[in-house]
């Protein structure tokens, strides 16, 4: 009698070469899609009046990673981006740091990946857009759902998630390419208060002299395993 040899193959999944550099002041490429790293926060200086900071930039490559010092006379902004290795996807988490100098009502705190090829670029929004690969499943990414987004160029991608994974924190809403660690559309709210009932929006932060506030998120060169969560 003759013995059936079975053969079985197990599916590995496939490690596409990946990269990840920064350049001064704020230029980083990832799987050789380009961007500049901006901060966008705009604080209230009056009644229905707002500014939106400058800051000077600088960089430092560290034995790790590296580390970016955005910095003005009202707060400085510290970001700090260092490998993980607790993933089976190349993995980089993105450290925040908020230091504010003196009292201020925030309006908004964002990052903005300004992509060097913008046009070229594709947004797959969520687990289902980018299992299939399809951006007319894309969904909005806000509080309660599951942020995390395909960033495709021509001949590369890069994923960015801001929750489901260790390592994520604080991070209220990824829109396209914008970061948003504060939103304000997402605390509008009234005052309700005599004589002019409802009249008065609030929906900024205060923060006070001298407050730290920390924000994180994933930058995976790889893709990793996408979860969907059914809250």
């Amino acid at each position: 009698m003759k013995r059936a040899a079975f053969i079985i193959f197990l599916a590995l999944p496939v490690m596409l070469l990946s990269s990840f550099s920064i350049t001064d002041p704020n230029a980083v490429c990832v799987n050789d899609i380009l961007f500049n790293l901006d901060p966008y926060i705009r604080i209230k200086i009056g009644e229905n009046l707002y500014q939106e900071l400058q800051f000077t930039t600088s960089i430092t490559e560290t034995s790790d990673g590296y580390e970016i010092n955005f910095t003005n006379q009202q707060m400085d902004l510290m970001i700090s981006i260092i490998p993980v290795s607790s993933f089976q996807s190349q993995c980089r988490q993105v450290q925040i740091t908020a230091f504010y100098k003196q009292d201020l009502m925030i309006r908004d705190i964002a990052l903005n990946l300004d992509f060097t090829q913008a046009g070229l670029i594709q947004y797959l929004k969520g687990p289902g857009a980018i299992h299939s690969g399809n951006g007319e499943k894309n969904k909005n990414l806000y509080p309660y759902t599951d942020k995390v987004i395909e960033y495709k160029g021509t001949d590369s991608s890069f994923w960015l998630a801001g929750s489901n994974y260790a390592g994520c924190e604080g991070i209220e809403a990824i829109i396209d390419n914008s970061i948003k660690l504060y939103d304000h559309t997402l605390h509008l709210a009234r005052l309700y208060s005599p004589p002019n009932f409802g009249d008065k929006v609030i929906d900024q932060m205060p923060v006070a002299e001298n407050q730290m506030q920390n924000w994180s998120f994933l930058i995976f060169e790889t893709k990793p395993l996408i979860m969907s969560i059914n809250r």
